[in-house]
């Protein structure tokens, strides 16, 4: 068994559980972020149609909002 989790940086952001959780079930796509760009990857087998991209921007918004940081993440990220 594979774990489809391959974490790839040192940022303390990454180490929380609703981020690799979301990562996980499929909520959000894979993505990486050099320096302040999202970049997410969204598989497709079909024509990108309107509802697909309604869905792939909503699921990098939520890649967003899991990164947001709070509090004690803003201490660990500048230390």
């Amino acid at each position: 068994m594979r774990n489809r989790f391959d974490r790839v940086g040192d940022s303390p952001l990454l180490d929380r559980p609703d981020l690799r959780r979301a990562l996980l079930t499929g909520e959000i796509p894979p993505w990486t972020a050099p320096g302040r760009t999202l970049f997410t990857i969204e598989r497709r087998r079909t024509w990108l149609r309107p509802p697909a991209i309604e869905g792939a921007v909503h699921r990098a918004l939520r890649v967003v909002e899991l990164l947001e940081p709070a509090g004690d993440d803003l201490d660990q990220a500048d230390g």
